[in-house]
């Protein structure tokens, strides 16, 4: 009897110890949309990215344009976008 109360209280033990499984963080994306207005075009038409990624997208002027600025008051080209939130861009 001693035996079958010893097993039960070491098989109870054991089988408490089990690990939960892990949950992974779930991967949040948004899209960020790059246009161009006349006069020119731009290196990518943007698209979908998780939280956090950075892109980099050219304005590349036509002849007789000269670029001037993006949508968001940003002189630089390239310009570098880091992807936190549905975005739209213009050049």
């Amino acid at each position: 009897m001693r035996f079958i109360l010893s097993s039960l209280v070491v098989f109870s033990i054991l089988s408490c110890g089990k690990e939960s499984p892990v949950v992974a963080d779930p991967v949040i994306s948004f899209t960020l949309t790059v246009t161009s207005g006349v006069g020119g075009g731009v290196s990518s038409p943007g698209g979908s990215y998780t939280q956090g990624k950075s892109v980099s997208i050219t304005a590349t002027p036509d002849p007789e344009y000269v670029f001037v600025n993006w949508s968001n008051g940003s002189t630089d080209n390239p310009l570098s976008v880091t992807v936190n939130s549905n975005q739209t861009i213009t050049c």
